[in-house]
């Protein structure tokens, strides 16, 4: 019975997958989920009490408070932006002699809370001496998008908190400089509100988790990832970096998660040393915490194959890639 189990689980390709004779290679994408500790407690009881992680929450909320811009600051961007939104409607009153003016028309989003405005103009400009490139235009009307939707749907506090340290880690590691704000974006909103009570979590917890899932290769090649929620057409947003970006993400989280497991939150948020810990092996409490290394390899140059030949498992990964706007 187990033999002809076995025979029909051969001729099937195994695990599901659809088995192609001709060239032994499957086809058509099966997305693996990530672990998330948050959606299985259950099935992992503690055996002990959960940890006090009160200094670690206390240093969350004290790094956020440096990172959140000042009142004086505050003042200065809406200053900018009312100059840059009375400059904007006086060109599209009287413009300048030198330019035809297509139906113009200006919209603009600021976010006083992260320190940045957008201004996008939705029609063509034409002028005798430049007009504005289709790509960036699409780049803006996409950055528009972004926001309203982080201003709809991430306006709770703990999510703010969580996107301001996500944005300072990706300046202090390396490893972690291919996350664009897009993507921390929607990476704290799903570490705080994705979980089984659908009540936000504390935001020690949610940092903690956040590593956690970078970690388990929630931005790797053929994992469910995050749809992005303004695309068409269930978009992966990792699919935006390539695979050595996203190999480099997930060893730079693996190092920083063991580092915070043994105490060295204050090393992470830069309390203390540099950051060097992601790079170079550190030793906490008798601990040796060593760096992961990367796994990608880029694949060697392969001479073309004619159109409709076969696609092997690690090209279906560089096809995954695409130029999407961040």
């Amino acid at each position: 019975m187990r033999e002809a189990h076995t025979a029909r689980r051969g001729r099937q390709g195994g695990r599901g997958r659809p088995y192609n004779r001709g060239s032994q290679q499957w086809r058509g994408f099966v997305p693996h989920i990530p672990f998330d500790l948050i959606h299985c407690e259950n099935a992992f009881q503690r055996v002990k009490p959960a940890p006090d992680e009160t200094s670690l929450t206390e240093a969350l909320l004290k790094k956020n408070q440096e990172l959140t811009p000042s009142a004086a600051e505050q003042a200065a961007c809406l200053s900018l932006v009312t100059k840059v939104n009375t400059v904007l409607d006086n060109l599209t009153m009287a413009p300048p002699p030198n330019f035809e003016v297509v139906r113009v028309q200006f919209d603009y989003y600021v976010n006083i809370d992260d320190f940045f405005f957008f201004v996008v103009e939705t029609h063509y400009y034409f002028s005798k001496i430049f007009y504005i490139p289709q790509k960036m235009m699409q780049a803006s009307l996409a950055a528009i998008r972004h926001a309203r939707w982080s201003e709809e749907n991430a306006s709770h506090s703990s999510i703010k908190v969580l996107i301001r340290i996500l944005k300072y880690l990706r300046t202090r590691f390396v490893g972690l400089e291919p996350l664009n704000p897009w993507i921390i974006d929607l990476l704290a909103h799903g570490a705080i509100m994705q979980n089984p009570t659908r009540q936000p979590l504390a935001i020690n917890v949610a940092f903690r988790r956040c590593l956690a899932l970078l970690s388990a290769g929630l931005f790797l090649p053929r994992s469910v990832g995050i749809v992005d929620p303004c695309e068409g057409g269930h978009v992966r947003v990792h699919t935006s970096l390539t695979l050595e970006q996203q190999d480099q993400v997930a060893y730079t989280a693996q190092t920083l998660l063991r580092v915070l497991s043994h105490g060295g939150y204050k090393k992470i948020l830069g309390f203390e040393g540099d950051s060097s810990i992601a790079t170079e092996m550190s030793v906490w409490e008798g601990v040796v915490v060593t760096p992961s290394e990367k796994a990608y390899e880029p694949p060697p140059p392969q001479e073309e194959k004619p159109e409709g030949g076969d696609v092997t498992e690690g090209e279906a990964d560089e096809m995954e890639t695409q130029d999407v706007v961040s």
